[in-house]
């Protein structure tokens, strides 16, 4: 229990992108005084992670014994809910920190639901290789950048979902139609770039973006 102090580190740190920033940002520069040691950033990354998952289960214990005593627990079930949410918040950051060019906040684009590479046709266009994001209600295409480390994401488009009508092509049935529902809007055609997996990609986006236009009352 001597570790129990740092909790509230992970407890204070609130929902906001920025305050997940600061801690990859902190990580980042964790790996370059240990880059010339022992420990790798990933091996570092790993004794967080593990940290993360002993707070998770001091929470669960906290959870567990308080309502045994008929006492509240409600504020060790916020600190459950957030450190149960760090690592996926931290997975997101490492990609929407790294999307450049897009006209809004990507701070505000919510949970990163899945992201794949695509062949992306628009229109009538040749097809072309990009990488695209599924968030929250929203299909984010890019140019991802293998040069740098990590790879950054060149913003081309964004599609609201509830403005399109989302299916599989009728000749290619790996292929994802996004059809606009009203004039003005550009038509697109992703087909996932590893033939091997094609199939349980197309299914997995067919079946994340039906949920998601679900929720906003398509």
């Amino acid at each position: 229990m001597g570790s129990m102090p740092c909790v509230f580190g992970i407890y204070n740190i609130s929902n906001s992108p920025l305050s997940f920033l600061v801690l990859i940002l902190h990580f980042q520069s964790l790996s370059d005084k240990y880059e010339a040691g022992s420990h790798t950033f990933s091996e570092h990354l790993k004794n967080v992670a593990e940290r993360i998952t002993h707070y998770q289960n001091y929470f669960k214990e906290f959870v567990k014994y308080t309502a045994r005593a008929n006492q509240s627990s409600k504020s060790m079930q916020k600190a459950l809910e957030l450190t149960m949410g760090i690592p996926q918040r931290v997975h997101d950051l490492v990609y929407t920190t790294n999307i450049e060019h897009y006209p809004g906040d990507t701070g505000k684009l919510g949970r990163l639901i899945r992201h794949d590479s695509f062949e992306v046709t628009e229109g009538n266009e040749p097809s072309k290789e990009r990488y695209v994001f599924l968030f929250k209600n929203k299909v984010m295409i890019t140019d991802k950048n293998d040069r740098t480390t990590p790879p950054t994401y060149t913003h081309y488009a964004t599609i609201r979902l509830d403005k399109y009508t989302v299916s599989s092509h009728r000749l290619d049935e790996d292929t994802i139609v996004l059809k606009p529902n009203e004039p003005g809007l550009p038509e697109f055609s992703l087909k996932p770039k590893d033939p091997g997996t094609a199939e349980y990609v197309r299914k997995a986006w067919l079946k994340d973006i039906t949920e998601e236009q679900e929720a906003y009352g398509k």
